[in-house]
């Protein structure tokens, strides 16, 4: 009998043919560069955010945020290591291992992170030292204000103690805060689906024995530029300062804080996907391909914007287009768009950008003898 899970997975393995085959589409790998990158778009995005001006209607703000939103809050998928497999498990404390007796790999998400929902990115340490002199806090004594220790000889003389040196150990995290199991996890202990507390995937011992190394679990996460409760400024909060006390040590925590939503886990064997949670992410359509040269009929230039023109600024944008049966462009919408060498997120050649792709015309795209609707991408480059 399967022992009890103290932590479940939020949502049931299921066949990694489920998964779309190059899972790469979905959602892009989370590392420490990956984090600068996307506070960067972030801070674009905030410097991006419209005010209300006093005279404005409620309803009128409210549509121009509506557009801020769709322009700059769309919600990016990535991906990112959880942790190692232990072999075997040890009385189901551990986030991911394997149990030789039952030949099934557990994977515990919230226990691999830190406090259940904080997915930890990177971690700077600073070192320093300075002289203080020890303190009785106002708890202590039921004063208002902390007063210096104070020593009495034999001869009565009272004197204050000498200063002591401190070392202070500064850490500072870049964090993804994973809102979704903040508000359902209390310590170690999260109320979610209680129906797969035995869940796991099964995996012969002869298998895993031979392809160990070959084994690994990614967590799968979103994260919108626009929020509310993103920290990023400077160092970021500070979540942490151990008391001052006789002891020379002193620790302080800083975080520069991402929120984002959890969406499950991946299993892989090498580069193949097979096992994974992500049934919301299953039901996603396929990525648009690239449309050829060869299929575009009429192809119009687009006007170089004026703004652009004036401050020498260069950039591309790629759109995804919707082509009717005729061959027409009948939507386009921008899904990235870039200004500079730094490729610096922009919105200065969208407008142009549609407005040019609306007018092209491609050859009717034939399936079984007949002309279909199809979806497919471009890149229209703003060179001087």
């Amino acid at each position: 009998m399967k022992k009890l899970l103290t932590l479940l997975l939020l949502s049931p393995f299921v066949a990694g043919e489920e998964i779309v085959n190059n899972d790469s589409r979905l959602y892009t790998y989370f590392d420490e560069y990956k984090f600068d990158s996307l506070l960067k778009e972030i801070r674009y995005a905030d410097s991006k955010k419209p005010t209300k001006d006093k005279w404005m209607k409620e309803s009128e703000y409210q549509d121009i945020y509506n557009k801020y939103f769709d322009e700059y809050g769309a919600e990016l998928l990535f991906s990112t290591y959880l942790g190692d497999i232990k072999v075997p498990c040890t009385l189901n404390r551990e986030a991911i291992c394997y149990d030789v007796e039952e030949e099934v790999l557990f994977v515990r998400p919230t226990l691999a992170l830190h406090g259940s929902y904080n997915l930890v990115i990177n971690n700077r340490v600073e070192k320093s030292k300075f002289m203080y002199a020890p303190k009785i806090t106002a708890a202590s004594y039921g004063g208002s204000s902390a007063i210096p220790v104070i020593t009495i000889d034999d001869d009565g003389r009272i004197t204050a103690a000498e200063e002591m040196e401190i070392s202070r150990t500064t850490n500072y995290f870049d964090v993804v805060v994973l809102e979704n199991l903040k508000e359902n996890c209390s310590g170690y202990s999260c109320n979610l689906n209680p129906d797969d507390y035995e869940k796991g995937l099964y995996i012969p011992l002869k298998e895993m024995k031979s392809n160990e190394k070959e084994y690994s679990v990614n967590i799968i996460f979103s994260i919108s530029p626009i929020h509310s409760k993103h920290q990023l400024k400077d160092n970021g909060v500070q979540v942490y300062q151990s008391r001052k006390m006789l002891l020379p040590k002193q620790r302080i925590d800083y975080e520069r804080q991402m929120y984002g939503q959890y969406k499950g886990i991946t299993i892989k064997n090498g580069d193949k996907v097979i096992a994974n949670t992500l049934n919301s992410l299953n039901k996603q359509p396929p990525e648009s391909k690239p449309i050829k040269d060869s299929d575009t009929l009429v192809r119009v230039a687009p006007k170089y914007p004026i703004e652009a023109l004036l401050s020498g600024t260069t950039g591309f944008v790629t759109l995804a287009l919707d082509i009717t049966r005729s061959g027409a462009v009948k939507n386009a919408k921008v899904i990235e768009a870039y200004c500079g060498d730094n490729k610096r997120p922009c919105t200065l050649f969208n407008e142009a950008s549609i407005k040019a792709v609306l007018e092209w015309k491609f050859k009717p795209k034939i399936l079984d003898g007949k002309a279909i609707t199809y979806e497919g991408k471009t890149t229209i480059e703003f060179n001087l």
